[in-house]
C-alpha cells in the first residue's frame, strides 16, 4: 500500500543536521521500530518520489554499523545514506562536502611497544559513488541550499575519510600524526562511516553512500562561531544528498512489504447531485468497505466517507485528517468533475482549482482515484503533483466503476501497491466487459500517459464552431416603468437607475454577441432574430422599441435636428444675456480648471435640456410613425448594428419612459401575439425565447399569459429587479421561499422550467451556476454582469460545440 517510486533512508548523529534533512520533505510522520524512532516523508522531483527515512543514531562506528541494519529492516530502501559531520584535514575549508569513495578504520592494529597499524577500509556502492561524482561536477546541487552565507561557494570533494572513535583537536596529537604517516590522502575525518559501510557490504541489495560536511579543521583555528559553522555543514551536506537522489535511478526493484503495519487512511468522496443523472454510488461504497472488511490488515485502513460532498466538505476533510489515496466518484464532462452545491444543487468544479486543493496535500496523498467519466485532464492536472492519479478519459458506466473499486481496494487491503492495486481492478472490470476499450489509466507523476499503456486516447477533431440548426426567435420584454427608476447595486458599486444599468447590460450583451458573430460564422440556414417590448411607457404602452428607434431616425432627421438645435440655443442666448460676462467674473476669480468645469456643466446641462425639449416637441410624429411602422424583428447581427448607431436612444427618449402603470399582462399578450405572427412563417424547429425583464411591480394578473406562451413552447425567462437580494444570483431554484414579496413570487412563476438534460443545463453548470431539482428559468438580476452572463449563456447554447454535454446516464 506504499505507493512511492523509491525508499531511502537517511541517518545522521547530529539534531541540526537532522533538521536540515527535514526541511526537505515538508510534512513528516513519525514511526517506532525495535526503540528507533524514525521520521519519514516524500521528496519529489520531476519523475519520481521518494519515501526517506530520517533518524538520528548515536556517534560511533558500532553505533552507525546497528543502526544501519535496523533501518534497512525497517523500511527496506533502496539507498541508505549516512549524512553528518566530519574534520577537515587537508584541501577543504568549513562548508565543504565531503563524499567518501572510500573510508579508513584508522584505529585498526596491533598496540605492543608501538602502535602497528593494519589499514581495514570500506567503500560505498558503486553506482551511487558514480552518481555522487556526477552532481559533484556540476553546479546544480547548491540551488537546493536553503540558508545564506558570506562565507563563499562551498565545493563538493570525493574522496577518502578516516573513521575512528575519538574528536582529534591538534595535528600534534598521535592519531593525527598516524593519520598523516599512514592514510595521508584522507581529507577529513569522522567517526561513523567505517562502521555504517561495513554493514552495508553485507547489504548487496542496497545502495550506500557517506556525505559529511566540514564543520571545523584540525590544522587551524576558525574565526567562525562553532553554531554557524554546523549549520553551513549541516545544510550543505544536505542540499548535496537530495540532489544525489533527485537524480539516482536504483538498479534494483523497490522491495514492498505486505502486512505492512502503516496505517492508510482512505478518504472517499461520493457525489450525485440533484439533476443529474442516477449513480450507484451506495454500492461503490459498499464495495470498498466489504474490501476492507475482508482483509487481514483491516486494522491498519481506515475509510473515511464524504455523501453528497461539495468543494468545501473535501476541504474539510483535508484539514482534519492526513489521507494517502483519495477517491472522488461521480460525475465528469472533461471540463471538470461535478459535486453538490452548499445549497444543495450542482457545482463544475474548475479543474485548476481542485489540483491546487490537492497539491497543499501532496507531501501526503499517495493516489488520487477519480471514478467519473472524462475525468483524464483532471487526472493530468493533479499528476504533476501526485505520485499516481487514475483517471478515464471517456464514458465509465456504474458496474465498470464498481468493478474496478471493488479489485483496486481488495489488493490495498492485501498490502499491494497503487502500481498493483490498479492492475487487479482492471482485471476485474475486464472479467465482466472483455471487449471494453475503455479502462482507467494510471498516471504516474510527472507523466501526461500511463507508461507502457496499450490504449490510445480517442482522436480529437476540431471541427470550426459554428451557430449551427439554429432557428431562434428572443423576445425581450422590458419594464420602463417609474420604479424602474430606483437605484441598485451593480458591478461598479455606482448607484445608477435600473433601466440604465439594464441599458449597459444589454450593451454588453450586444458587443459581446457581435464578436462571437464574427469569431462564429452562422450556418446559412440558421437565423437568430430578436424583438424588444418596453412596457410602463407614458404613452405607446406596449410599444415595440425597435420600431421607436426607426420612427425616431425617420422623424428626427440630421436637418430636422439641427434646426431645432440652433432656434432653441438662440433662445437660451436670449435668455441668459449676461452669460458671457458671468462666464468672465468666473474665469478672473475662480482657478482655470474650476471655470471650465462650471462651463462644461453648463454645456451639459443645455444639451440635456435640448434632447428633451427635442423628443417633446416631436414625440406624436414619432408615435404616429410607430403605429405605421408595426413590428419590427432583427437579425442578431443588425440588432448589434443598430446598438452602435442607435446612440443613448432610452436617455433621449426619457420623456416617453417611466409611467405610473406597468402593464405586463397586456404587454404578454402582445408578445403572444408576436410569436405567433412570427413563428408562422418561420421553420417549424423554430426555438422561441422570451426575457422578462421586470421588477415585478403591476396591476393586473400576467400568469395566465405567461402559461399561454409555455405552452405555446416559448421558453421563458425571468429577470427579477429588485434594490435587496432575495437568492444568490448565479442560481436555478425549484421553488419561491414563502418569505418572498409577492413581487419576487409573481415574477418565479412567471418563469419556465429548465429544460433537464440539454446544453443550456450544462453551460450553466459550466459557469458555476446552482442548479436545484427541475428548477425555474428565474434570476435576479441586481447586478448587471448576471444579466449579461445569462444573455450570453442562453446565446451559447445554439453553439455547434459537443464538448460541454454531460454524458448520459452515466457516471
Amino acid at each position: 500500500m506504499l505507493t512511492y517510486n523509491h525508499c531511502a533512508v537517511l541517518l545522521t548523529t547530529n539534531p541540526i543536521e537532522h533538521e536540515a534533512l527535514r526541511s526537505f520533505l515538508g510534512e513528516t510522520q513519525e514511526e517506532t521500530y525495535k526503540g528507533t524512532i524514525y521520521e519519514y516523508g516524500f521528496f519529489r522531483t520531476s519523475s519520481q518520489i521518494w519515501k526517506v527515512g530520517l533518524a538520528q543514531i548515536g556517534k560511533g562506528n558500532t553505533s552507525a554499523a546497528m543502526e544501519a541494519e535496523r533501518a534497512i529492516t525497517c523500511f527496506q530502501p533502496s539507498v541508505v545514506m549516512l549524512v553528518s559531520f566530519a574534520q577537515g584535514f587537508q584541501d577543504v575549508k568549513i562548508g565543504d562536502v565531503v563524499v567518501a569513495s572510500k573510508i579508513y578504520g584508522y584505529e585498526f592494529g596491533q598496540a605492543g611497544l608501538t602502535f602497528a597499524p593494519r589499514p581495514e577500509l570500506n567503500r560505498p556502492s558503486h553506482p551511487l559513488l558514480q552518481r555522487a561524482m556526477a552532481v559533484a561536477r556540476k553546479p546544480e546541487w547548491r540551488h537546493r541550499i536553503q540558508v545564506d552565507s558570506e562565507e563563499g561557494t562551498p565545493q563538493a570533494h570525493i574522496g577518502p575519510l578516516a573513521a575512528g572513535e575519538k574528536t582529534i583537536t591538534s595535528l600534534k596529537s598521535e592519531a593525527a600524526q598516524r593519520l598523516k604517516a599512514h592514510y595521508g590522502d584522507a581529507l577529513a575525518v569522522e567517526m561513523e562511516g567505517y562502521g555504517f559501510l561495513h554493514t552495508l557490504y553485507a547489504n548487496v541489495e542496497v545502495d550506500a553512500l557517506v556525505i559529511c560536511g566540514i564543520m571545523d579543521l584540525i590544522h587551524r583555528q576558525s574565526k567562525m562561531q562553532r553554531s554557524e559553522a554546523l549549520v553551513r555543514a549541516a545544510h550543505y551536506a544536505s542540499a548535496f544528498a537530495f540532489e544525489v537522489l533527485a537524480t539516482f535511478q536504483p538498479l534494483q526493484p523497490l522491495k514492498r512489504k505486505t502486512g505492512s503495519p502503516h496505517t492508510t487512511n482512505v478518504l472517499a468522496v461520493f457525489a450525485n447531485p440533484p439533476g443529474t443523472d442516477r449513480l450507484r454510488l451506495d454500492r461503490e461504497e459498499r464495495a470498498i468497505r466489504a474490501a476492507i472488511e475482508r482483509s487481514k490488515f483491516r486494522d491498519h485502513i481506515h475509510l473515511e466517507t464524504r455523501a453528497a460532498a461539495t468543494l468545501e466538505d473535501l476541504s474539510r476533510a483535508l484539514l482534519d485528517e492526513t489521507y494517502q489515496i483519495i477517491h472522488i466518484a461521480g460525475h465528469g464532462n472533461g471540463r471538470g468533475l461535478v459535486l453538490a452545491d452548499e445549497d444543495g444543487g450542482m457545482r463544475l468544479i474548475n479543474q485548476a482549482v481542485l489540483a491546487d486543493l490537492l497539491q497543499e496535500y501532496r507531501s501526503t496523498i499517495q493516489c488520487v482515484l477519480l471514478n467519473s467519466c472524462y475525468s483524464f485532464k483532471q487526472g493530468s492536472l493533479l499528476s504533476q503533483y501526485i505520485p499516481y492519479t487514475i483517471a478515464t478519459d471517456a464514458t465509465l458506466h456504474d458496474n465498470a466503476a464498481i468493478k474496478f473499486a471493488e479489485g483496486f481496494y481488495d489488493a490495498i487491503s492485501a498490502g499491494q501497491d497503487i502500481a498493483f492495486a490498479y492492475r487487479e481492478g482492471r482485471r476485474r472490470l475486464l472479467a465482466i466487459a472483455p471487449n471494453t476499450r475503455i479502462l482507467p489509466q494510471l498516471i504516474p507523476l510527472g507523466e501526461t500517459f500511463p507508461e507502457n499503456s496499450q490504449e490510445q486516447r480517442p482522436t480529437e477533431t476540431h471541427e470550426p464552431v459554428r451557430y449551427t440548426h439554429a432557428n431562434v426567435l428572443v423576445g425581450f420584454a422590458l419594464d420602463v416603468s417609474s420604479s424602474m427608476q430606483h437605484s441598485f447595486l451593480n458591478q461598479t458599486a455606482e448607484a445608477p437607475s435600473r433601466l440604465n444599468d439594464i441599458r449597459r447590460a444589454l450593451s454588453g450583451f450586444v458587443r459581446n454577441a457581435r464578436k462571437t458573430l464574427q469569431e462564429v460564422p452562422v450556418d446559412e440556414q440558421a437565423t437568430i432574430d430578436m424583438f424588444i417590448y418596453g412596457f410602463g411607457l407614458k404613452t405607446l404602452n406596449p410599444c415595440d422599441l425597435l420600431s421607436l428607434w426607426k420612427a425616431s431616425k425617420q422623424v428626427l432627421t440630421d436637418e430636422v435636428v439641427q434646426d431645432l438645435v440652433s432656434k432653441y440655443k438662440k433662445e437660451q442666448e436670449q435668455k441668459y444675456k449676461g452669460y458671457r460676462q458671468i462666464g468672465a467674473l468666473l474665469q478672473d476669480l475662480a482657478p482655470g480648471s474650476l471655470s471650465e468645469k462650471v462651463r462644461a456643466v453648463g454645456r451639459s446641462m443645455l444639451e440635456l435640456q435640448i434632447r428633451k425639449r427635442i423628443w417633446r416637441e416631436k414625440r406624436e410624429a414619432i408615435e404616429q410613425q410607430v403605429h405605421i411602422l408595426g413590428d419590427t424583428t432583427l437579425s442578431l447581427d443588425e440588432l448589434a448594428t443598430w446598438w452602435n448607431e442607435s446612440g443613448d436612444l432610452l436617455s433621449n427618449a426619457e420623456s416617453l419612459l417611466f409611467g405610473r402603470t406597468s402593464p405586463l399582462a397586456e404587454t404578454l399578450t402582445c408578445i403572444a401575439e408576436r410569436f405567433e405572427r412570427e413563428l408562422r412563417n418561420r421553420p417549424k424547429d423554430t426555438q422561441a425565447i422570451l426575457f422578462i425583464i421586470s421588477d415585478g411591480k403591476t396591476q393586473s394578473d400576467p400568469l395566465p399569459l405567461a402559461r399561454k406562451l409555455r405552452e405555446m413552447g416559448v421558453l421563458v425567462c425571468s429577470c427579477f429587479l429588485t434594490d435587496q437580494d432575495v437568492q444568490n444570483p448565479r442560481q436555478l431554484l425549484h421553488e419561491a421561499p414563502a418569505e418572498w414579496s409577492k413581487e419576487a413570487q409573481l415574477m418565479f412563476h412567471l418563469a419556465s422550467p429548465l429544460p433537464e438534460n440539454t446544453r443550456l443545463e450544462d453551460l450553466l453548470i459550466h459557469h458555476n451556476w446552482t442548479i436545484h431539482p427541475q428548477p425555474q428559468l428565474f434570476v435576479q438580476i441586481n447586478h448587471s454582469e448576471v444579466l449579461r452572463e445569462f444573455h450570453r449563456i442562453i446565446l451559447d447554447q445554439f453553439l455547434d460545440n459537443t464538448e460541454i454535454s454531460l454524458p448520459d446516464g452515466i457516471a
